[in-house]
């Protein structure tokens, strides 16, 4: 596939300009403003370079403590 003449990329959209216009942004943790390039809130201490923002999901907790369970009662029995 190759691209026409016609569809040569310019520049960014206003989209793109409109998120990326700041040097700040928001902490997902206290909502405080901060700069782009901080790794750790100032406010409260939370890690912002670590994209995934992912919490555990429950599940895993109970599967892992059904599986400390389950491995205990063998050992016990």
């Amino acid at each position: 596939m190759t691209r026409h003449d016609d569809e040569i990329d310019e520049g960014p959209t206003p989209e793109d300009v409109a998120r990326f216009d700041s040097v700040t942004r928001t902490c997902p943790g206290c909502k405080e403003e901060v700069y782009d390039d901080t790794a750790v809130c100032w406010q409260c201490g939370r890690a912002l370079d670590a994209e995934g923002d992912a919490k555990t999901p429950m599940w895993i907790y109970v599967a892992a403590t059904i599986a400390m369970a389950a491995i205990v009662i063998i050992i016990i029995f």
